[in-house]
């Protein structure tokens, strides 16, 4: 017999629906957290992109880097600037992820 949680919801859909919320608090916590500087990896979980992104960006002369030699930052009011005056962003599940191992993992 199966129960009511079988019949409405499927466990991959659940695992989505859970991912999904976990998500939207990641990136609505380090868009309002207040601090001055993000890790790459909380920098591009707020521009909904990879780490390569924010690299990118470096290289280019978009971003500048701050932070240390073993520690690099990024200017949470530099990125915001840039994403006003970029047209997309791409949502990356690898930014999630790497913003989720940030949390545990005390940073990049």
């Amino acid at each position: 017999m199966s129960s009511e949680w079988e019949k409405s919801m499927t466990e991959v859909e659940l695992v989505e629906s859970i991912r999904k919320v976990v998500r939207e608090e990641l990136r609505a916590h380090v868009a309002t957290d207040g601090r001055e500087y993000l890790t790459v990896a909380e920098a591009a979980a707020l521009a909904r992109g990879g780490q390569s992104i924010i690299r990118n960006w470096f290289k280019d002369g978009t971003l500048k880097r701050h932070g240390t030699p073993g520690r690099v930052l990024v200017s949470r009011g530099e990125l915001l600037a840039v994403l006003e005056r970029s047209p997309a962003h791409v949502t990356s599940e690898e930014a999630i992820e790497a913003l989720a191992a940030s949390f545990v993992g005390g940073g990049t």
